[in-house]
């Protein structure tokens, strides 16, 4: 979905190197081969360790965390800051939507902070 988003012509000119790139870098990395990764990895002990009981609740448990966690830090830190950078490129040029000034206001402080909650 985030690459949809990213990927038109009028949306590169404006969004290209910003943190709508980290947005969907994060969630199609981490989606499509960390997902597959450790979902092989899974497959592969559970397939040598045939004898061993697997807590189905821990690894449910684990999933739906490593999820959730990407899911609140792309919707928490990272997108918002990416749509502010937009606008400010749309508005000021890209220059301003990259420098110090706009990165380290009070504002974008905050919302890096949010990466934690993930």
């Amino acid at each position: 979905i985030f690459g949809f988003i990213i990927n038109p012509p009028i949306a590169l000119y404006y969004m290209q190197g910003l943190n709508t790139t980290a947005v969907h870098a994060h969630t199609a990395l981490f989606g499509v081969y960390g997902m597959l990764g450790i979902g092989l990895m899974l497959f592969v002990l559970r397939s040598l360790y045939r004898v061993q009981v697997w807590n189905d609740k821990l690894l449910s448990f684990s999933f739906w965390s490593i999820n959730i966690g990407l899911i609140l830090m792309v919707l928490l830190s990272v997108l918002p800051i990416g749509l502010l950078q937009t606008v400010a490129s749309v508005n000021e040029g890209m220059w301003y939507a990259r420098s110090a000034e706009f990165m380290q206001q009070p504002g974008m402080d905050t919302l890096r902070w949010f990466r934690v909650v993930g």
